[in-house]
Protein backbone atom coordinates (compact mmCIF):
# COMPACT_ATOMS: atom_id res chain seq x y z
CA UNK A 1 0.00 0.00 0.00
CA UNK A 2 3.17 2.43 0.50
CA UNK A 3 6.81 2.63 -0.46
CA UNK A 4 8.26 3.36 2.44
CA UNK A 5 8.25 1.39 5.94
CA UNK A 6 6.79 4.68 7.86
CA UNK A 7 5.47 7.42 6.02
CA UNK A 8 3.08 9.90 7.73
CA UNK A 9 1.93 10.80 11.35
CA UNK A 10 1.14 7.94 13.87
CA UNK A 11 -2.53 7.33 14.23
CA UNK A 12 -5.36 4.81 16.02
CA UNK A 13 -8.57 4.17 15.12
CA UNK A 14 -11.41 2.43 17.82
CA UNK A 15 -13.32 -0.31 15.60
CA UNK A 16 -16.69 -1.49 16.69
CA UNK A 17 -18.93 -3.64 14.32
CA UNK A 18 -21.36 -6.58 14.34
CA UNK A 19 -23.19 -8.55 11.67
CA UNK A 20 -25.30 -11.54 11.94
CA UNK A 21 -22.74 -14.18 12.16
CA UNK A 22 -18.53 -14.84 12.61
CA UNK A 23 -18.25 -14.99 8.68
CA UNK A 24 -19.79 -11.54 8.10
CA UNK A 25 -18.29 -9.97 10.71
CA UNK A 26 -14.71 -10.56 9.03
CA UNK A 27 -16.16 -9.03 6.12
CA UNK A 28 -17.43 -6.06 8.01
CA UNK A 29 -13.73 -5.75 9.80
CA UNK A 30 -12.02 -6.25 6.42
CA UNK A 31 -14.56 -3.57 4.82
CA UNK A 32 -13.90 -0.77 7.94
CA UNK A 33 -10.16 -1.56 7.17
CA UNK A 34 -10.32 -0.22 3.09
CA UNK A 35 -12.95 2.32 4.55
CA UNK A 36 -10.50 3.75 6.85
CA UNK A 37 -8.13 3.85 4.35
CA UNK A 38 -9.74 5.13 1.33
CA UNK A 39 -11.51 8.02 3.38
CA UNK A 40 -9.12 8.32 6.25
CA UNK A 41 -5.90 8.09 4.55
CA UNK A 42 -5.24 5.85 6.91
CA UNK A 43 -2.94 2.71 6.56
CA UNK A 44 -3.49 0.07 9.20
CA UNK A 45 0.04 -1.98 11.04
CA UNK A 46 -1.58 -3.89 14.01
CA UNK A 47 -5.04 -4.65 15.38
CA UNK A 48 -4.94 -4.61 19.23
CA UNK A 49 -7.09 -5.46 22.38
CA UNK A 50 -9.37 -7.43 19.00
CA UNK A 51 -12.51 -8.69 21.42
CA UNK A 52 -14.62 -10.91 19.61
CA UNK A 53 -18.22 -12.00 20.45
CA UNK A 54 -20.55 -14.06 18.79
CA UNK A 55 -21.67 -11.52 16.42
CA UNK A 56 -19.84 -8.42 17.57
CA UNK A 57 -15.82 -6.88 17.18
CA UNK A 58 -14.45 -4.39 19.11
CA UNK A 59 -10.90 -3.50 18.24
CA UNK A 60 -7.74 -0.49 18.47
CA UNK A 61 -6.47 -0.17 15.16
CA UNK A 62 -3.59 1.64 15.12
CA UNK A 63 -0.93 2.45 11.67
CA UNK A 64 -0.09 5.76 10.30
CA UNK A 65 -1.76 8.50 7.75
CA UNK A 66 -0.41 8.46 4.87
CA UNK A 67 -2.03 8.87 1.39
CA UNK A 68 -2.17 4.65 -0.33
CA UNK A 69 -0.26 3.68 -3.89
CA UNK A 70 -3.07 1.13 -3.78
CA UNK A 71 -6.38 0.04 -2.11
CA UNK A 72 -8.44 -2.74 -2.34
CA UNK A 73 -11.74 -1.96 -3.49
CA UNK A 74 -14.29 -4.40 -1.65
CA UNK A 75 -14.35 -7.35 0.19
CA UNK A 76 -16.20 -10.13 -1.74
CA UNK A 77 -18.86 -12.85 -0.50
CA UNK A 78 -17.53 -15.30 -3.35
CA UNK A 79 -16.16 -18.24 -1.67
CA UNK A 80 -16.53 -16.85 1.93
CA UNK A 81 -15.18 -19.58 4.56
CA UNK A 82 -14.57 -19.03 7.96
CA UNK A 83 -14.13 -22.37 10.33
CA UNK A 84 -12.77 -23.07 13.82
CA UNK A 85 -10.25 -25.93 12.78
CA UNK A 86 -7.44 -27.27 15.17
CA UNK A 87 -7.93 -25.09 17.98
CA UNK A 88 -7.07 -22.34 15.03
CA UNK A 89 -9.50 -20.01 13.06
CA UNK A 90 -9.02 -20.83 9.29
CA UNK A 91 -10.72 -18.13 7.08
CA UNK A 92 -11.14 -17.59 3.03
CA UNK A 93 -12.23 -14.29 1.43
CA UNK A 94 -11.62 -12.69 -1.98
CA UNK A 95 -10.95 -9.25 -2.59
CA UNK A 96 -11.85 -7.06 -5.38
CA UNK A 97 -8.65 -4.88 -6.56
Amino acid sequence: MIETDEPGRPAQHAVVLAAPDLSLLLVAWLDELIYLTEVEDFIPRRAERVDVASTTLSATVTGRRARPLHVVKAVTLHDLELAAKGGAWRGRVVLDV
